[in-house]
């Protein structure tokens, strides 16, 4: 205990070199699937109504379908992540992000819009299970430092899509969405590419291993 109490504090970027490898790429596809996420996100109301026609009203209807499928969503998903593995649940998350933008270009009609927000409301998929991945590759001495830091260079950077989202609205609702989306395919593809990589590591391993097993034998 006493140890815990002495521990010397890290400063920010101590945080930030402390991030291990999983952790850095996570960081960097969440970054760029927010992006997604925000150079969007001002317009989507504005869009609907100006574009589409919806009244009010039926704006609010389509939010609270989003809301009502976040929640249906998020205790399944975390039940099954906790028995299997995570990275799947990310993976969906992002994919949702991802085509939401594009869903939402090609509805013409409100029932056009309802399935593009229900896609939006899946984007909560898996993000426990993501929130798990960043808790579980913190340090456990500094977790609460390391989490917070992991939490301020996302949002620092990604608060800088408003901006780039501005921009490319005015050049068109189509621009601004389908480079939405193709930043969130970039994220998405690393990110699985991340992942892979490991696995496939670890099994040209585990092939090596047989392989000298049996000329042993």
């Amino acid at each position: 205990m006493a140890a815990a109490v002495n521990l010397e504090r890290w400063t920010f970027w101590q945080s930030l070199r402390g991030f291990n490898a999983p952790m850095r790429r996570l960081l960097l596809s969440d970054i760029l699937v927010r992006f997604c996420e925000r150079i969007p996100y001002a317009w989507v109301v504005i869009f609907a109504m100006d574009y589409i026609g919806m009244s009010g009203e039926e704006v609010g209807v389509l939010t609270a379908i989003e809301m009502l499928t976040a929640t249906l969503c998020i205790i399944p998903t975390s039940h099954f992540a906790d028995k299997f593995r995570r990275e799947p649940f990310v993976i969906a998350t992002f994919v949702m992000f991802t085509l939401f933008p594009i869903s939402l270009l090609v509805s013409r009609s409100f029932s056009g819009l309802v399935i593009a927000f229900v896609i939006r409301g899946l984007k909560e998929f898996g993000d426990t299970s993501r929130k798990a991945l960043i808790i579980g590759y913190s340090d456990s001495d500094r977790r609460g430092q390391m989490v917070g830091t992991y939490y301020l260079v996302r949002d620092l950077i990604v608060s800088t899509g408003a901006i780039v989202g501005a921009y490319m609205w005015k050049l068109g609702p189509g621009l601004n969405f389908v480079g939405a989306a193709a930043i969130g395919a970039v994220g998405t593809i690393f990110y699985v590419k991340t992942i892979r990589r490991p696995q496939q590591l670890g099994l040209n391993d585990l092939k090596k291993r047989l392989e000298i097993r049996r000329t042993r034998l």
